[in-house]
């Protein structure tokens, strides 16, 4: 499967170096339409050519790529018309000074550049044309950090996170949602309907029930209850850890699991995918050229 690429005309990338010397800290106001019509607009930008390098399963790499830098502080608005948000490929920097190809899928949010960027990420915008979007973190602005969103005062808060997997030869958009270590790397957890609902009459088919607890029997079908590949929330989450435990074919089992709800009080659960395909019984892959796989009926493998 290959990236989802947010491909800019070439006479944008030229246009791009005429806001470097807006105003005395290289920051201007600027906006691009993509060329599937997303119309991204910074308020406080900057642009300049660099040269890093870059890493991928396949090696590592150097190249020149444009960088479009956002003022710490400032804002994105962001039209568009896909329902679970716009999002782009990242690079994270190791700390070998290496920009390694994240699995992550980022969200590009309205609102302060802190809640699209982050520390040592590069979001791709223009594969073809080498053209990136990062936190201007060289800002004298940075020496006191921003003033974080107020969501992130939660204790407890899952990241809206849209993953794309590959399903029987065809892309799937998934609206999961991410829970960040200390040290900032996402860990993504998918709703448990969704996964049964894409994988009904397939070999790895399993029901979902409930009874207080979850309880999961593999290879029946599943019957939908509304819910499946639509959720009545957007954007970041407080989540709780579910008291009740999961069941497969009546017994008891160790799935990491987090619960989101909605306005009305709906629970949700969400799991690891890697946890659902260890126990009911299907592949879960990762490679540079396919990215994330769903392999129903193969037997799952840490391998991956």
């Amino acid at each position: 499967m290959m990236k989802k690429l947010i491909s800019l005309s070439l006479a944008l990338v030229m246009c791009l170096s005429l806001i470097v010397t807006a105003n005395a800290t290289g920051y201007a106001p600027y906006t691009f339409t993509a060329d599937d019509g997303a119309v991204l607009t910074f308020d406080a930008a900057k642009v300049v050519k660099e040269t890093h390098t870059f890493g991928d399963p396949d090696g590592t790499y150097e190249k020149e790529v444009t960088i479009i830098y956002l003022k710490p502080g400032s804002n994105i608005s962001v039209e568009h018309d896909y329902p679970y948000g716009y999002g782009a490929n990242g690079d994270e920097l190791g700390e070998d000074g290496i920009y390694w190809m994240s699995p992550a899928w980022f969200d590009i949010h309205n609102g302060a550049v802190e809640k699209s960027l982050r520390s040592g990420i590069l979001l791709e915008l223009d594969w073809e044309n080498n053209v990136y979007l990062a936190l201007d973190e060289d800002s004298a602005e940075l020496i006191a950090p921003p003033v974080a969103p107020p969501d992130t005062a939660v204790e407890n808060l899952a990241y809206a996170s849209t993953q794309v997997v590959g399903l029987n030869g065809s892309p799937v958009t998934l609206e999961a949602y991410a829970l960040k270590d200390e040290n900032g790397n996402d860990t993504n957890y998918v709703k448990l309907r969704d996964i049964a609902s894409l994988l009904n009459g397939t070999a790895s088919q399993f029901e979902v029930g409930w009874d207080g607890n979850v309880n999961i029997i593999t290879d029946s079908a599943y019957t939908a209850n509304g819910t499946e590949m639509n959720t009545p929330f957007s954007g970041n989450r407080e989540y709780t850890v579910p008291t009740s435990v999961t069941k497969v074919n009546g017994e008891v089992k160790d799935l990491s699991a987090i619960c989101l709800t909605d306005d009305q009080g709906g629970g949700y659960t969400y799991y690891k995918l890697r946890d659902l395909g260890k126990f009911i019984g299907f592949n879960v892959s990762w490679s540079a050229e396919t990215g994330i796989l769903i392999e129903p009926g193969v037997p799952y493998t840490d391998a991956n």
